[in-house]
């Protein structure tokens, strides 16, 4: 079978919300071992050992998918907390003078994109957000000390890493924002006659459910399968 097709395949799921993060998930989990090879060419093959450190990560957003089949809202939340971690370890890893920090950012866009609930969006909204606030004297040394031009060049590149990342997901809020125009999750019986259900995402109910800051469920039956 095409690895492609079969990519894909794992990634899919019928709520557009977790299908996106599949999709993130894998982006990531398979930029696992390229990032060292980054590291290399920006720093030098010195940091080759260290560089293999970053991939820890690495079969947790794989899972992703697997987790979110048995359970859309445990596998969105695998890849938040994921992303989370992996950045603070990273951090302390490098430094603070490599950028690395600002990855939070998009971290922060996942969680916002990913869930509706008033609860569940603002205890995983805070987790990058806070990681973002903390002084670089809370990470204190590097695990790895750079020189000086080394952290530089690796910040320029880590800044132009959020930016693609970030376009990337903007993209995957795009593409599910425009599968709300056919189909929109739990507001009743689709063109087959067959009701559609929510299962926990910001984008499972639609601008008219908004209310009071905080997006309403429109199928209660979803919130405890999801």
């Amino acid at each position: 079978m095409n690895p492609i097709v079969s990519l894909r395949a794992y990634a899919a799921h019928a709520d557009p919300a977790t299908a996106a993060a599949n999709q993130i998930a894998l982006m990531l989990g398979s930029n696992g071992p390229i990032y060292p090879l980054y590291l290399i060419a920006i720093v030098g093959h010195k940091i080759l050992l260290p560089s293999l450190l970053t991939m820890f990560a690495m079969p947790f957003y794989l899972a992703v998918p697997a987790i979110a089949r048995r359970n859309p809202r445990a596998g969105r939340l695998t890849m938040v907390i994921t992303g989370t971690i992996n950045t603070l370890w990273c951090v302390k890893l490098l430094g603070v003078a490599t950028a690395l920090n600002l990855i939070f950012l998009p971290c922060i866009l996942v969680a916002v994109l990913l869930y509706r609930e008033q609860a569940w969006f603002w205890a995983l909204a805070a987790i990058p957000t806070l990681a973002l606030a903390l002084p670089p004297s809370v990470f204190g040394t590097p695990l790895v000390p750079l020189a000086a031009a080394g952290a530089a060049h690796l910040a320029a590149f880590h800044r132009y890493t959020v930016a693609v990342l970030t376009l990337f997901l903007v993209w995957q809020l795009a593409a599910m924002l425009r599968s709300l125009t056919t189909i929109r999750p739990g507001s009743g019986a689709g063109s087959d006659g067959k009701t559609t259900q929510a299962s926990g995402s910001v984008l499972d109910a639609g601008p008219q459910c908004r209310k009071g800051g905080a997006w309403r469920g429109v199928a209660a039956s979803s919130e405890s399968r999801a």
